[in-house]
């Protein structure tokens, strides 16, 4: 399975788990495929607030694993330590030695699977901490994490 058909079938699984409560960001000017978040608006306070809650790297089924886990590890410390996972197609042929690296290793990245009918499912969870940040709207209204 290439790897536009697992972000195309993860970005629709995302929107579909998160509805209408999270954003869900495409990878544009930024590696990682996807960036989830949800913007919660506060009562007794005037801006809202934004909780980043996953990452989603997606690979092909030919995708070398050693660099697709050094992705992951990148992500999880720039993005703040939120939950990091790495989609993968069922048939990934390195699915062994990326699951047998991550545990014993004991690295913060969880496994997704998709397989051949489109369907997601969750191999690995990944730790991680829910982050909270201040949002505050620049020139243009667009939301952003730090006063203009």
């Amino acid at each position: 399975m290439d790897e536009p058909v697992v972000v195309d079938t993860i970005k629709r699984w995302l929107e579909e788990k998160w509805k209408n409560r999270a954003r869900v960001d495409c990878g544009q000017g930024q590696n990682v495929d996807f960036l989830v978040s949800e913007i919660l608006y506060l009562p007794w306070f005037n801006r809202p607030w934004i909780v980043h809650y996953e990452q989603v790297e997606c690979k092909g089924t030919d995708s070398n694993v050693h660099r697709a886990i050094g992705q992951c590890l990148d992500y999880f410390w720039s993005y703040g330590r939120i939950p990091t996972y790495l989609a993968v197609p069922e048939n990934f042929l390195q699915y062994e030695t990326l699951e047998r690296i991550i545990k014993y290793f004991k690295l913060p990245i969880g496994i997704l699977s998709v397989n051949g009918d489109r369907v997601v499912s969750l191999r690995m969870t990944a730790p991680g901490k829910t982050r909270w940040f201040c949002t505050f709207a620049n020139g243009e209204g667009t939301l952003i994490s730090r006063p203009p």
